[in-house]
């Protein structure tokens, strides 16, 4: 993002869900990306603007062999509720199509406080699957993907 004022509101929004990650999971079960991580070359980061605000945010990395994760998953509270992150999620889910990907994965916490994003993802067609990619098991993680 070249404009300035965008840029800063986008990485604030990106650093308030790594915030809010890390104080809901122990440091060796945090697995949410901050801004120098979600600029890998492998990784195209989307906003869900609305009313002139950045107010979600959600990244595609691929993980090769026609896999994608979806990462990064946030909206804030303001905008919950209002569709703006299941238009945000249906357009990444769109963009890993497009790119070829044949299963999009992701891992979110196992915590009650996390059981409505898991309501979520599996609305949308997510079941359960062990750990993908670089990702070991553990109890604080639960591992989701679909076949696209």
């Amino acid at each position: 993002v070249k404009d300035p004022v965008i840029a800063h509101r986008i990485l604030d929004l990106i650093r308030t869900h790594l915030a809010q990650m890390r104080a809901q999971s122990p440091p060796e079960s945090g697995h949410a990306m901050g801004p120098e991580a979600l600029q890998a070359d492998h990784i195209t980061v989307f906003t869900g603007w609305l009313d002139g605000e950045v107010l979600a945010v959600g990244a595609l990395a691929d993980l090769g062999h026609r896999l994608g994760e979806l990462k990064s998953m946030h909206v804030r509270a303001p905008a919950r509720g209002t569709g703006l992150g299941r238009a945000l999620f249906a357009h990444i889910e769109a963009q890993a199509r497009a790119r070829g990907f044949t299963r999009l994965a992701l891992e979110t916490g196992s915590y009650d406080s996390f059981a409505a994003t898991r309501a979520f993802y599996a609305a949308q067609g997510y079941a359960t699957v062990p750990p993908f990619g670089s990702y070991e098991a553990d109890p604080n993680s639960t591992f989701l993907a679909k076949t696209l």
